[in-house]
């Protein structure tokens, strides 16, 4: 018999069909040469998962909290209520518009507050980094690192700090001036920089980045684990009808979108009624003050709390609120 391939491979222009050897079917098992089989490793648990599951108890421990209104209304005097509730303390105040004067009356707990004043945008960066780290010592129950941390706070020896401060409140006194010093810092203005001297007007770019810049500080300062508290200034517009919308005071959609972020935004008001004193019949005016919580009205509002039917709260304090809404308390460590 004549060898056909052979043949082929020697005439002149025809290529030879290369040789494929059969390959064995592949084993599960890993062959090392000069080694008997070795079975594939089983898999192992993963060590890190990308996301935690919480009961309902644990996401609703912390109440988020925007409250806005025109100065003067008594938006500062109602965070610092906290004060009043040991499950709320410590609490803490991040003062942005130096307004703490009205946190001095003797009849609520105001002078277990602490409160760091801030004069910039980084300021705020930092505080909130500072606050973050507070969360986790405090829930790991990290007493020696808290007192250290304390310490180079408040500026005094550690030796005289026998119970560290445990925060389970902050207020944020206000977003509209946070929203300011954020704008002077792309602007590039400082404390150093003269009254008289011409700064830069802000455009486009600079609105874009201040957008995003404010947002992430609510996200932030919301996402720390306690309670949260933020006060903002009353804006207004004007709709076709020329009847006054209210929201609060933050630049373009910054406005409705810091609303989502909480689980209730508050629009306060404050109106003179008139009360007979009792056994006279002349009658005196007192200052009523009210929040809404639903947009009963030309204004934003919101409740996410299903157990508060109502829609407004008159004279509120935070001992009102939090009974409204019956939100757990959290145990001290």
């Amino acid at each position: 018999m004549t060898d056909t391939s052979n043949a082929n491979a020697s005439k002149p222009g025809v290529a030879s069909k290369p040789t494929i050897t059969p390959q064995p079917p592949r084993s599960p098992s890993i062959q090392v040469p000069g080694k008997p089989l070795v079975a594939p490793a089983p898999l192992t648990a993963v060590k890190t998962v990308p996301f935690t599951i919480d009961t309902s108890h644990e996401r609703g421990k912390y109440l988020k909290l925007l409250a806005y209104a025109e100065y003067g209304v008594g938006k500062t005097f109602l965070m610092g209520t906290a004060a009043d509730i040991p499950e709320m303390r410590d609490v803490i105040i991040v003062n942005c518009e130096a307004g703490d004067l009205t946190l001095h009356d003797p009849e609520h707990e105001f002078h277990l507050i602490d409160s760091v004043r801030v004069r910039d945008y980084a300021t705020l960066g930092r505080v909130q980094e500072y606050l973050k780290l507070h969360c986790r010592l405090r829930d790991e129950g990290n007493i020696e690192k808290l007192k250290a941390t304390e310490s180079s706070l408040r500026k005094i020896p550690i030796e005289e700090i026998e119970v560290p401060r445990m925060y389970r409140t902050c207020i944020l006194d206000s977003l509209s001036e946070a929203e300011a010093y954020c704008m002077y810092q792309l602007l590039g203005i400082t404390d150093t920089t003269k009254i008289d001297e011409e700064s830069a007007a802000p455009e486009w770019a600079e609105y874009r980045r201040n957008h995003m810049m404010v947002q992430r500080l609510i996200r932030s300062f919301r996402d720390l684990n306690m309670h949260v508290l933020f006060t903002c200034g009353r804006s207004y517009v004007q709709d076709e009808s020329k009847r006054f919308l209210y929201s609060p005071a933050l630049t373009g959609k910054l406005s409705n979108q810091a609303q989502g972020f909480v689980d209730m935004v508050g629009y306060m008001v404050s109106q003179p009624v008139s009360s007979t004193a009792e056994g006279e019949g002349a009658s005196e005016k007192k200052i009523a003050r009210r929040m809404y919580v639903q947009p009963v009205g030309r204004f934003a509002a919101k409740c996410r709390f299903s157990s508060f039917k109502g829609t407004y709260f008159d004279n509120p304090d935070m001992k009102m609120i939090m009974k409204a809404i019956n939100l757990p308390t959290v145990t001290h460590i």
